[in-house]
């Protein structure tokens, strides 16, 4: 281990060095909006003692290999507006710079209303935005350089981490409280997306007595990429979760909601609406087959269910269904994937409405058509027809494959590839390799090894994932999220250590969305009354600054990893991940503000930091909501996933379900039955 060195350089700052890297730490803090420095400063062994007359600053250093950790005191006398600071230099320029879930290399790609920093522009970001608390982190000439900082205990103390590079040196500074400039985003781009810069300070009378931990981590190789200080990060926070029991129990909650608010049946229709408010008026009047709906895969599920229970609502609802998506496929192969209720027709997509073939929807239906078959086979009630659907879209890939092996995002109806750009084109490769195990034919997984080629070249190997969620356009989770699968069903098929260790460099992007920390809320808020924690969470986009229980999912993926590499500490993540998502499900003991019929639901949306869809003075920080059909087909299909293939993680069986029928439901489903006629828009 390369030793540290401390040095004074004047009176407000000292210089450390350990190995290549050299650190400038200045000392002030802001009273009244002016900065002040100290009168003195000292060192001692590892200790330096700041004066600011009779106010002090007191750090304490201490070195482990490549991480410094500074636990800081302030006591501050007097009266005033005061906002403390932390603050490091190092004589670089950044080769790339992320804030996780926030800032990834300035936000190269996409469209919309959402900050793309740049390092000279002086950006900051609040704690409370970032899945690693005021946390930055660059690549210089030396290697990667990580700066962040214990998680606030109250709202009041939430931080805020600024990077800006001026004559070639980097300075971060984390404010305390917060203070994010030059703007801050605030909500979608059709309500003005970027806000003013906000600014806050401890108000004190009679001085202010503060600590603090703060980390500085690194790895001295030029080659190395952020992605190696992940794990050392997590060590640092070493945050807390909760092992479960009781997944079986939580499991019958959420299908009870699908069968009882979700499932709807008519002359020309079967399926599960894709989004329903109170009174079971439907908000987004659809039934779709992926993205915010993913029918086939709640289908999945439910057979899955079935086979528990020997309840058989769940199959008829599961095979009804599926029997109804077949009627999307168009005679070339490929797919529509949402129907319209108001307007009984079929789209490509809900919003707009989009008349082409959404790449990523169709082949989450395809994935799960062949899987609900490979299942349904086993018991003797597979029909054919869901595999021929399947099949024919692979065909159709196979057949039309882009010279790059990039399947793109849109394709027209007679299927020509309107827009090749996205990850979406990578969800393709996930049937192909099912059909590939199933029927053994070399064709699908020539084309999924081709189409995986295009997206290490151009995602994995640039750390640029963007465009997968369908209602933004941004660096996204879901796109590394749909690449990792993709590596990881390859490796399984082909045991190619080059798949894996893409699907590790994979893994580790898609880390940088999941939050290490618990955010504090206030009690008088929704989630800070229920004391909801925030680790294993994970953040939706660039553009869409809030936490979502996806992470049931990427559980999965990041198990799969642990036992692919032995290393520990993929399983820690899944077991956070899943410790999160366990919370929030409406029971009759807290039915999250509805009536006693929507038991199991789940919200899509919690607001962790200052961001809403539509309103921050109605919702935003502290708050949750939305009632969306993808939120138990994904966190049930993990479920079931996981204990299929990590019985030692999660064993449960559905021992039964609560098919309700009350006077209220009966009652909201006539309004439901009136909204599907209405509601033409959505």
């Amino acid at each position: 281990m390369n030793l540290m060195q401390i040095e004074k350089k004047n009176d407000t700052q000292i210089e450390i060095s350990s190995g290549e890297r050299g650190l400038t730490l200045p000392y002030f803090f802001y009273k009244d909006g002016k900065k002040i420095t100290p009168d003195d400063l000292r060192l001692k062994d590892n200790q330096i003692f700041c004066r600011f007359g009779k106010s002090e600053i007191i750090d304490e250093i201490r070195q482990d290999e490549g991480s410094l950790e500074i636990e800081r005191n302030w006591k501050i006398e007097g009266e005033g507006k005061i906002q403390l600071s932390f603050q490091i230099k190092t004589p670089e320029k950044p080769e790339s710079w992320i804030n996780p879930c926030v800032n990834y290399n300035g936000n190269p790609k996409g469209e919309g209303d959402f900050p793309k920093p740049k390092p000279g522009e002086g950006w900051s970001f609040r704690e409370d935005r970032l899945g690693i608390p005021s946390c930055s982190i660059i690549r210089d000439s030396k290697g990667p350089l990580a700066v962040f900082t214990t998680p606030a205990k109250t709202e009041n103390e939430i931080s805020s981490v600024e990077t800006v590079t001026k004559n070639s040196e980097t300075v971060f500074n984390i404010r305390v409280p917060l203070t994010e400039k030059p703007k801050r985003h605030t909500g979608k781009y059709y309500l003005n997306g970027l806000s003013g810069k906000k600014e806050k300070h401890f108000k004190i009378k009679n001085g202010l007595k503060y600590s603090r931990k703060f980390y500085i981590t690194w790895k001295e190789d030029p080659e190395a990429s952020y992605h190696e200080l992940l794990k050392e990060i997590w060590k640092k926070l070493d945050p807390d979760w909760e092992k479960h029991d009781d997944w079986g129990r939580n499991s019958e909650h959420r299908i009870n909601h699908v069968i009882n608010n979700l499932y709807v049946e008519r002359e020309d229709a079967s399926g599960l609406i894709t989004a329903v408010h109170r009174g079971l008026i439907p908000v987004t009047n659809t039934i779709s087959g992926g993205f915010v709906g993913k029918n086939p895969e709640i289908c999945h599920t439910l057979y899955k269910a079935y086979l528990d229970s020997g309840e058989e609502k769940l199959k008829e609802i599961s095979f009804k269904v599926l029997d109804f998506f077949t009627e999307a496929q168009l005679p070339n192969g490929l797919l529509l994937s949402d129907y319209q209720l108001a307007r009984e027709k079929w789209f490509g997509l809900h919003f707009s409405p989009h008349e082409g073939c959404s790449t990523r929807m169709m082949s989450e239906m395809a994935y799960n058509f062949i899987r609900t078959y490979n299942l349904a086979k086993k018991h003797g009630e597979a029909k054919e027809k869901w595999l021929k659907m399947a099949e024919d879209f692979c065909d159709f890939m196979v057949r039309n494959q882009p010279e790059d092996g990039n399947y793109g995002r849109w394709w027209s109806k007679d299927g020509e590839l309107k827009d090749p750009s996205s990850t979406n084109g990578s969800y393709v490769i996930w049937p192909l390799v099912k059909l590939y195990k199933l029927k053994g034919s070399e064709k699908y997984l020539e084309a999924a090894e081709k189409a995986m080629e295009y997206h290490i070249e151009k995602s994995v190997d640039k750390d640029l994932y963007w465009g997968d969620a369908l209602d933004s356009n941004c660096i996204d989770k879901e796109g590394g999220h749909s690449i990792l699968r993709s590596l990881i069903l390859l490796h399984d098929v082909t045991e190619k250590e080059r798949y894996l260790e893409k699907a590790k460099k994979t893994a580790n992007y898609v880390l940088t969305w999941t939050y290490f920390y618990d955010v504090p809320f206030s009690d008088d808020t929704p989630l800070g009354k229920r004391d909801v924690t925030t680790t294993g969470a994970t953040s939706v986009s660039a553009a869409h600054h809030h936490l979502d229980p996806y992470g049931a999912a990427i559980a999965y993926d990041w198990l799969k990893l642990w036992k692919k590499t032995g290393d520990e500490v993929w399983k820690e993540y899944a077991l956070a991940a899943l410790d999160f998502v366990h919370q929030l499900v409406s029971t009759e003991e807290d039915p999250l503000g509805f009536p006693e019929y929507f038991e199991g639901w789940q919200p899509e949306q919690l607001g962790q930091t200052e961001w809403d869809y539509l309103s921050n003075a109605l919702w935003g920080r502290g708050h949750f909501k939305s009632i969306i059909s993808w939120v138990p087909a994904l966190t049930l299909g993990g479920f079931f996933d996981i204990r299929e293939d990590f019985p030692e993680i999660m064993d449960f069986e559905i021992e039964e379900i609560n098919e309700r029928k009350s006077g209220r439901l009966k009652a909201a489903k006539k309004l439901r039955k009136l909204g599907m006629r209405l509601n033409y828009f959505v």
